[in-house]
């Protein structure tokens, strides 16, 4: 435009300087008249119209300025020389003007950009800078549920609405069998034998009551030291009416029955002073040897040794059934099979060992677990927001902590399966992390901090709130929206009772 070239031509003179005076009033007569005829020449047409709304425009600004500190400039240093020409003085270029303009030039540029890199540093770092930790804490609280589930062995699922579990019962027959060592002991021999000489005697007389006495082959007639013998043949004794002979032999083997001759009888049924025995002559024959046989102590003790492995072994296959069957341990039922205890000798029989062998059958109920941990996870958050135990009005999501204590009883009358199911956790809600970040970010301060307190779902230890770095401005501090820059932890905060 015609103001920047006079703007450059008056800045070319202001650098070459001032030689005569005679050439002062030239120049500013050549000025005035350039002046006048780049007025009269210039095309009005070109001139911009100015500008209904003004617009901020740095750049403008910035030029401005710079021809302001010019201008100044160059008014100087035409002062200093034309107060030297007056004076009489031949003007020298100036090298001190020189560099003052040279310094007014250079200055706005220096400190325009260190200005903006300041505002930029402080804008970057409050954009940057912020850091916020949050910490709340949560109580988890105690929760039980007890429910009857009634057995069901048409279903294949537990039905938690209502309340049936499948049930099944399973039986395991196990055979075993083993050896047995003979413990029992036996004797075999010849019984001693011998006669006796028998009287029926009344001292007092004899009457029509006393009637004659029949005795029969194998009347026992005894020994005062208490071994006994049984007669072998008959006889009819009648009162005082002398003696009657009749052979006997002992009741068992052995040696110990040969007995010398003149031993007394009593008979069985009848006192001694009224009927009794005396014989004549020693029995003799009488001999005894010992062996062993299998006695019932030594089946009855193989029987129970049998019995206890068996049902070892049923009960073991039982709890192996799986597949999401848990057994009932109180309904596991073992006896043996009836019939089944065999052995191969009989008992008293001579040997040294016999094999014996039996069955036992084993039973259990059984009721399916699959699903009960989630379906008890349903019911004992359920139970929780029932009994409102954190108190809130909103609809908290809560979340079990704590592994599932549960304990099972079985009650069963008349082929009717219950079980009683008890179970027992702590609960505590739900947090969600992300969006309480997300409602935060962007928040004022007071507004973040408030937002923080209102939480339904905390303890009743105060959340902490810290803000980084801690010299940052009261005035100026707030959530930051940038993401990573707010961390967020959650405890857990146990009363101390």
């Amino acid at each position: 435009t015609e103001r920047d070239k006079v703007k450059k031509e008056e800045e070319e003179k202001g650098d070459l300087g001032i030689v005569v005076d005679s050439d002062i009033g030239e120049e500013e007569q050549t000025d005035n008249v350039q002046n006048t005829e780049d007025l009269t020449k210039a095309d009005l047409k070109n001139i911009p119209k100015p500008s209904k709304k003004k617009s901020f425009d740095l750049s403008a600004k910035f030029d401005a300025v710079m021809d302001f500190l010019r201008n100044i400039g160059s008014k100087n240093n035409r002062q200093t020389e034309m107060s030297k020409v007056k004076k009489g003085k031949e003007p020298k270029q100036i090298r001190s003007g020189k560099g003052k303009d040279k310094f007014v030039k250079i200055f706005p540029k220096i400190i325009i950009p260190v200005v903006v890199v300041v505002i930029l540093f402080f804008l970057l770092y409050f954009r940057l800078a912020p850091y916020v930790r949050v910490t709340i804490f949560i109580e988890s609280k105690p929760v039980e549920v007890e429910k009857t589930f009634a057995g069901n062995e048409n279903i294949n699922e537990i039905d938690f609405e209502n309340l049936e579990i499948p049930i099944k019962k399973e039986t395991v027959t196990k055979s075993v069998s083993d050896t047995v060592d003979a413990t029992g002991t036996a004797f075999r021999g010849e019984k001693a034998t011998g006669s006796v000489e028998l009287s029926y005697i009344n001292s007092s007389g004899c009457t029509e009551d006393d009637q004659p006495i029949e005795l029969s082959s194998g009347q026992q007639i005894n020994l005062s030291d208490g071994k006994a013998f049984v007669l072998t043949g008959s006889t009819t004794l009648t009162c005082n009416g002398g003696l009657r002979v009749v052979t006997a032999e002992a009741v068992d083997v052995g040696e110990e029955y040969n007995i010398p001759s003149g031993q007394y009888f009593s008979v069985s049924g009848y006192g001694l002073e009224q009927v009794y025995g005396v014989n004549p002559s020693a029995f003799t024959g009488g001999s005894k040897e010992e062996y062993t046989v299998l006695s019932q102590k030594d089946v009855n003790g193989k029987v129970e040794e049998l019995t206890k492995l068996a049902k070892d072994e049923a009960e073991s296959s039982l709890k192996e059934v799986g597949n999401g069957w848990e057994i009932i341990e109180s309904t596991i039922t073992s006896k043996v099979k009836e019939g089944s205890i065999k052995s191969a000798v009989a008992i008293g029989t001579e040997t040294n060992s016999s094999d014996v062998s039996l069955e036992v059958e084993s039973s259990a109920t059984y009721y399916y677990t699959q699903g009960v941990d989630e379906g008890l996870n349903d019911l004992l958050t359920e139970a929780a927001k029932n009994q409102n135990l954190f108190e809130s009005e909103e609809g908290l999501d809560l979340t079990l902590t704590g592994d599932i204590e549960k304990e099972l009883s079985v009650n069963e009358k008349g082929g009717n399966v219950e079980i009683t199911l008890t179970a027992a956790s702590s609960v505590e809600p739900s947090v969600n992390k992300e969006k309480i970040i997300s409602d935060l970010q962007g928040m004022r301060w007071e507004e973040g901090v408030e937002y923080i307190k209102g939480l339904s779902f905390t303890a009743d230890k105060a959340p902490v709130i810290n803000f980084e770095p801690e010299h940052f401005p009261d005035a100026f501090r707030y959530f930051p929206s940038r993401q990573g820059r707010i961390n967020l932890t959650v405890e857990r905060y146990t009363v101390e009772e």
